[in-house]
């Protein structure tokens, strides 16, 4: 269950980063 929160925050990062390189 604690490894699904991990991916999720993993997850955020890598489309916030897109986000970041889109801008």
């Amino acid at each position: 269950m604690s490894g699904q929160r991990q991916r999720l925050g993993v997850y955020i990062l890598v489309v916030l980063i897109l986000i970041l390189s889109i801008s």
